[in-house]
């Protein structure tokens, strides 16, 4: 009989026979790979001369008598399938965790929160609108938590990808031309504003980011802001046209 054992410390998925396992240990044979495979395809009794590996889990899978094919590749699978259990479990904590947030962002009806107001300025199309938000920050001393809980909302892969996803809600492209990090060239430094905090807190609301450093969400901030000029066909309407005749200007 065959079970299928999970290493802790590395990871690893095997499929092996049932009497190598004994209480959270597995014996392993000290075998190259043709050899390990030979010993659990012909069931081999364990040695008290083989290694063993602590920190094993018995999946509770057990089976008899797999076939070659399925000996094979069913270890593979197998951590194939694992891998896309987690992956499916942490997006369902993130979306269980973005609707609570919608729902508390959203609870009190009709009323006009000081929240509800600042979200009311998304997407900043200008410096005024800017400049209007960055005064009611000043005047909270402190991140809104109700612009943190509706910008963090818009979920990401990673940090990259939601530092992105929130300054797309958050900022228009017009108005990202005119900001750089810190602010060189006349433009407006965002690494001054209260609403930078904003932004990093937003990003860490994503369990996924939730251990960001503040150094990594910079760097997504600044090449994002860095490539403005590219977006919304900028980089394509910078290239001169292909049959583009050369005037005396040139």
């Amino acid at each position: 009989m065959f079970s299928v054992v999970c290493f802790d410390n590395s990871e690893e998925v095997e499929v092996v026979p049932t009497q190598w396992y004994n209480n959270g240990a597995c014996r392993w044979p000290p075998h190259k790979a043709e050899g390990v495979n030979r010993a659990i395809r012909q069931l081999e009794e364990p040695q008290d001369t083989w290694p063993l590996f602590d920190n094993a889990r018995d999946l509770k899978l057990l089976f008899y008598r797999p076939t070659k094919c399925l000996f094979f590749s069913f270890s593979g699978l197998l951590r194939d399938l694992l891998v896309n259990q987690q992956i499916l479990m942490d997006q369902q904590k993130t979306m269980i965790r973005m609707i609570q947030d919608l729902h508390r962002n959203t609870q009190g009806g009709q009323r006009m929160s000081t929240a509800s107001r600042h979200t009311a300025y998304f997407p900043l199309g200008d410096k005024q609108a800017l400049e209007a938000l960055e005064g009611d920050l000043a005047r909270q001393r402190g991140p809104s938590s109700g612009i943190v809980i509706t910008l963090g909302l818009a979920g990401g892969a990673d940090a990259k990808d939601t530092v992105w996803r929130i300054l797309k809600q958050a900022i228009k492209n017009d108005l990202a031309k005119k900001i750089s990090w810190r602010g060189m060239n006349g433009k407006i430094s965002f690494e001054n504003l209260h609403l930078k905090a904003v932004v990093m807190d937003a990003v860490r609301r994503n369990p996924s980011c939730s251990t960001a450093t503040d150094v990594q969400i910079a760097d997504a901030i600044k090449r994002w802001f860095y490539c403005a000029g590219d977006r919304e066909g900028g980089r394509k309407k910078r290239q001169p046209a292909p049959n583009q005749k050369q005037t005396g200007l040139d």
